[in-house]
């Protein structure tokens, strides 16, 4: 992220339909086949917009400055995902601006489902409270049907040429001045809690080949897929520092 970029996060939620084509046509033409829900992390914690798979439109994506949580470069950021009787709640209190958005997967806010109707014309959904299946992960906790094996889904970029692939990182200067103009602070991880304790273990995971499809790569064979892959001149950097 540059150093004057303003940024925001949201709650996104998807789910594989095993639908037929000649009988649930509508559903693929409205929700997809992986449908999602989605909202802004909202000051109110109330969607800008429907966040449900029928009612997705470019309102949905795009962040409405007066309701959404905006962050800055360099902010000071606390992340919280955690459970309620209602369903899900993402919330990022950021405390440079002492500002705080949340949005919690629930009915009440508008959340749903596609449903399961063989025989119908046309697509109707469900309100729907999200909540965690699980409160652990490791190697071996697997959904068939996503890439990522270990927890969930940061960021994609297809092409490999974004920031994390360029030398444009914290520290890429010599003269520190001119590298804190031009390059934001490096992005600082505490170990995420479950009940109050830290994990014995975090991962980072990059799905290839899964992601090299927009570079020649034949993820179902493997021909053409490399590692590195095309494009990528440089990696992302992480270490590790006691607190």
């Amino acid at each position: 992220m540059r150093p004057d970029q303003v940024v925001c996060s949201g709650c996104h939620l998807r789910a594989l339909g095993q639908l037929d084509p000649d009988e649930y046509a509508d559903c693929l033409n409205r929700a997809g086949e992986e449908w999602a829900n989605f909202s802004f992390l909202t000051l109110n914690g109330v969607p800008q917009s429907p966040p449900d798979p029928l009612s997705f439109s470019a309102a949905t994506l795009t962040p409405d400055p007066t309701k959404a949580l905006f962050m800055d470069s360099g902010d000071r950021l606390v992340v919280s995902i955690h459970d309620s009787t209602d369903g899900l709640v993402t919330s990022v209190s950021d405390t440079t601006t002492n500002q705080t958005g949340s949005m919690t997967a629930s009915v009440a806010n508008g959340f749903a489902h596609p449903l399961c109707q063989p025989t119908a014309s046309s697509c109707t959904e469900e309100p729907y409270a999200f909540h965690p299946m699980y409160s652990t992960s490791n190697e071996h906790t697997s959904v068939p049907w996503a890439a990522h094996s270990v927890g969930g889904c940061l960021a994609t970029d297809f092409d490999f040429d974004g920031t994390s692939y360029q030398p444009g990182w914290s520290g890429t200067l010599e003269d520190v001045s001119a590298d804190h103009q031009l390059h934001s602070e490096s992005f600082l991880f505490t170990s995420p809690l479950s009940g109050g304790l830290n994990y014995e273990r975090v991962a980072f995971e990059a799905d290839l080949p899964a992601i090299e499809f927009a570079v020649g790569c034949d993820t179902l064979t493997g021909a053409g897929c490399t590692n590195p892959p095309p494009g990528a001149r440089t990696s992302t950097r992480s270490t590790r520092r006691a607190a």
